[in-house]
């Protein structure tokens, strides 16, 4: 072998050698922002800052100034459910026709619905349940024969169209309902208190222990227990549940026996226990709140929902007219009587529940007295609903007028 051979052989080993090393790539170069986003950054960044700024800013004010804040304000029942004179639901309260029950809205006094009793029965005294659906109505013969009272429960849909209507567990009361505010129920429709006198007045005329009573229900089981009149008084009326139903508010007319002092009497603001033992005088068992001396009345009695307190108001048993904030505190001997006029109002009274202290007078202007006869308070205690409208009582005390109630026997909501 020649020297060039040998050359050529090493030549080629030595190449084999370099081929068998990996290859090392060039290190790749790192991609690079764009020039506008390198700018958009730190102003977003600074953008951030300056709104956690401003919210921090805010909410500090928020928290120091109480004027900017939220306040929940309840709002008025949606619907206000009455009971109707035989009308037949015209103008006109003497066109005849059956008695009737409607729905109309609180904001407007547009009637939703209206249902018609059957020939012979007239619907008198309503109560209605904090849900706004639900109401009760009390119904009798309109011969009073035979002599009974039976409690409606009616139902209404979200529309406010009634959808059903069935009598209350228990069945009838014998007795009539004698006049405004012979019925009342619990919020949550748990307990009924009913008022109620015999049909025959020649027997009420006798003042006889018994001819009235009060008459509570237990309406999911019927159970009742019963308070008859000791006879001095006309029976109660304007009565009013507490809450948990545990006490009952109510007036009650007591008669001046003695003839050589008039005919004038009285009427009594009382409070009972519900617990009770049945069958005790109602004269006897019912704590005095306070008294109206006659010719002035109790036109409302609306119990607070703890029963400490109760809102009333005294009206003026023969013109009807109710008294200025000249009159007085329920009790006071009565001084010369005067019409007030309509531009001047009248004044509610909350009376403590323990001796009738007054807590507090609002004003409710301008009424025309006689118009008022019916006196309910929604479930927030703010709204008031008379015959005559609805009052704010946390507002001015205007009375903002309803059309639809000019004729009827009795209103809720």
């Amino acid at each position: 072998m020649t020297i060039e051979d040998r050359l050529r052989d090493a030549l080629r080993a030595t190449a084999g050698t370099v081929d068998d090393r990996p290859e090392r790539p060039l290190p790749e170069r790192s991609p690079q922002a764009s020039p506008v986003r390198r700018r958009l950054v730190p102003l977003g960044a600074v953008a951030g800052v300056l709104a956690l700024l401003a919210g921090f800013v805010a909410a500090q004010r928020f928290l120091d100034d109480p004027a900017p804040r939220l306040q929940w304000t309840p709002a008025m029942p949606r619907f206000v459910f009455a009971s109707t004179h035989g009308n037949g639901g015209s103008d006109d309260p003497d066109g005849g026709g059956p008695y009737g029950l409607e729905v109309r809205e609180s904001a407007t006094g547009r009637l939703v619905d209206r249902f018609e009793a059957s020939p012979g029965v007239e619907f008198g005294q309503v109560a209605a349940l904090r849900d706004n659906r639900t109401f009760f109505v009390t119904s009798e013969p309109v011969t009073r024969r035979p002599c009974r009272t039976t409690v409606q429960r009616v139902s209404v849909s979200g529309g406010g169209r009634i959808i059903a209507m069935e009598p209350v567990a228990g069945g009838p009361v014998a007795g009539t309902v004698p006049g405004a505010g012979g019925l009342a129920v619990t919020p949550d429709g748990a307990r009924m208190a009913l008022a109620v006198e015999k049909c025959d007045e020649a027997e009420r005329i006798e003042a006889a222990a018994g001819n009235a009573r009060i008459v509570t229900a237990d309406l999911a089981t019927g159970a009742r227990r019963e308070w008859p009149d000791s006879g001095l008084g006309d029976g109660a009326s304007n009565l009013s549940l507490t809450e948990q139903g545990d006490r009952l508010f109510f007036s009650r007319r007591v008669q001046n026996k003695n003839p050589l002092e008039g005919d004038g009497g009285s009427e009594e603001l009382r409070v009972m226990n519900v617990s009770a033992p049945s069958g005790s005088l109602l004269g006897r068992d019912a704590a005095g709140v306070a008294v109206a001396r006659a010719p002035r009345t109790f036109a409302a009695v609306l119990a607070s929902p703890d029963g400490r307190s109760v809102i009333t108001a005294e009206a003026e048993f023969k013109a009807g007219v109710l008294p200025s904030e000249d009159a007085g505190s329920p009790g006071a001997s009565p001084g010369p009587q005067q019409n007030v006029p309509p531009q001047e109002g009248f004044y509610l009274l909350e009376l403590s529940a323990q001796g009738g202290r007054v807590l507090r007078r609002i004003a409710v202007r301008p009424v025309e007295g006689p118009d008022l006869v019916v006196f309910k308070n929604d479930a927030s205690g703010r709204y008031l609903l008379t015959s005559g409208g609805i009052v704010d009582l946390r507002e001015d005390g205007r009375l903002r007028p309803l059309k639809g109630l000019d004729d009827v026997i009795d209103v809720d909501w």
